[in-house]
Order: structure tokens, then C-alpha cells, then sequence
């Protein structure tokens, strides 16, 4: 059987600079850490992932749809939310919801059942009738994520999703991420926060300068570096690819 999601000899480029060189990966049901410093390409990544770049060389399925020929069906298939995402604050987020849901071309009474039930899963219930620009930054990324999650999609992207947030509001979203990670769906979470990736992650991929420098479980990679905290354990990685 196929993997959820396979990305094979993936090359992207800005003019001269290389974002993603020769990036190969099998992602499966679970969630997915994408870890690396700024300018490591996991952004990139993402766009392609989501039909939004086309790739130079390579190419990438979905459930076994290839992108080339049948965006559509990957795209009806996926939720995403971005590390800057913009809200039209005058809706309340009920209403907000319901908007998305019509979007995605939903019946009225579908929209209506997950906009109560996402309310309910991301703990914005209680605060369904208040303005968008009334809620905090914590309570934003959490209407964020249930608007990513409207229609049931089968993958998740998280691009940077805890950014701006307090110890306490990161602690929530993860959280939730977590619950909605024992499901079968694809989460793909990028992050350059080790810590926050260490809780919730089942495996990751480190990218650096481009490429792929360590794709596999927590589990083994600790057993690669005994003694070693997880900060040290990626410094030495990425020198080690930085040498070469």
C-alpha cells in the first residue's frame, strides 16, 4: 500500500537560491513533525504540497493522486493553516465557520453539524457569539485550526501554527492537536520549536539548507544519540550536513 503522502526528488528554486534540493519523503495516518531553521524550505515544501508552487523536478502524490493531473482531488482532500492567517473580524466565529463551510461547498445542514462540532472541539463554544476581532491570539489560532479541519479533510497542514503565542495558549493548541491526531488523518506540523514537536509528533523529517538531513521516529533517533538533549542531537546534524 501506498503512503498518504510521497514526495520524490523534489527541487524548487527562488532565481539562484536552492529552497528545496532532491527532497524525498513518505509521509503515512499520524502526525508528521517538519522541523529545520529559518530558510530550511519547509514553507516552500508546504506550498507545494499544497498545489500552490509548482515544483522545478520531481514530483508529489496524495492518496495516490498525482498533482500534474488531478489537483482537484488533492486539494477537496486537505486543510491548512498558515502561520499568518487573516480573519475578516467583523464575523462572529460561528458565522465565520458557517462561511468556510458554504465555501467548501457544503449543504446547509452539514455546515450547520461541524460548525457545532468544531466549536465544541477547539473550546470556542462558549464564545461562538463574539466578534473575531474581540478574541485573543490563542482563541484565533484555535478558530484557525477548526476552519482548517471544516469538511473532514484527510490532511492537515500546520505552518508554524503556535507563532505569537503565550506558554499557555501553545500548550491548548497542542493539546487539541493531539486528540485530533489519534483519528485517521494526516497532520503535517511545521515548526522550528523543538519541544512542541517532541509532544505531539509520531515522526519527523529535519530539513536543512534544502534537503532532507533526518527523516524517522523520536524513538530512534535518541537511540542514535545517547546522553544527548534534543537541541544538541540537531546541532550535530546540521553541522554535520553544513560540513559536507
Amino acid at each position: 500500500m501506498s503512503s498518504v503522502v510521497e514526495i520524490n526528488n523534489l527541487h524548487k528554486a527562488y532565481g539562484k537560491t536552492r529552497a528545496l534540493v532532491g527532497v524525498s519523503l513518505d509521509i503515512d495516518f499520524g502526525i508528521f513533525g517538519l522541523l529545520g531553521p529559518n530558510g530550511a524550505g519547509k514553507t516552500t515544501l508546504l506550498k507545494v504540497l499544497l498545489g500552490l508552487l509548482k515544483p522545478d523536478l520531481g514530483d508529489v502524490k496524495l492518496f495516490g493522486y498525482d498533482y500534474s493531473s488531478q489537483s482537484l482531488a488533492i486539494r477537496n482532500r486537505i486543510g491548512y493553516l498558515g502561520e499568518d492567517q487573516r480573519f475578516y473580524e467583523y464575523m462572529k466565529g460561528d458565522k465565520y465557520l458557517e462561511y468556510i463551510g458554504l465555501l467548501k461547498g457544503l449543504g446547509k445542514e452539514e455546515v450547520q453539524s461541524q460548525t457545532e462540532h468544531l466549536l465544541k472541539e477547539v473550546s470556542l463554544s462558549k464564545s461562538r457569539d463574539k466578534k473575531i476581532k474581540e478574541y485573543s491570539q490563542g482563541m484565533k489560532r484555535r478558530l484557525g485550526l477548526a476552519q482548517a479541519l471544516m469538511g473532514n479533510p484527510n490532511i492537515i497542514m500546520l505552518d508554524e501554527p503556535t507563532s505569537n503565542l503565550d506558554p499557555l495558549g501553545r500548550q491548548d493548541f497542542l493539546n487539541i492537536i493531539k486528540e485530533i491526531g489519534k483519528n485517521k488523518t494526516t497532520i503535517i506540523l511545521s515548526s522550528n520549536v523543538l519541544g512542541e514537536v517532541e509532544l505531539v509528533c509520531d515522526t519527523l523529517a529535519l530539513l536543512n539548507q534544502g534537503k532532507v538531513a533526518y527523516k524517522g521516529k523520536w524513538s530512534d533517533l535518541k537511540q542514535s544519540f545517547p546522553g544527548k538533549n534534543l537541541q544538541d542531537i540537531f546541532v550535530e546534524i546540521i553541522s554535520g550536513e553544513n560540513d559536507e
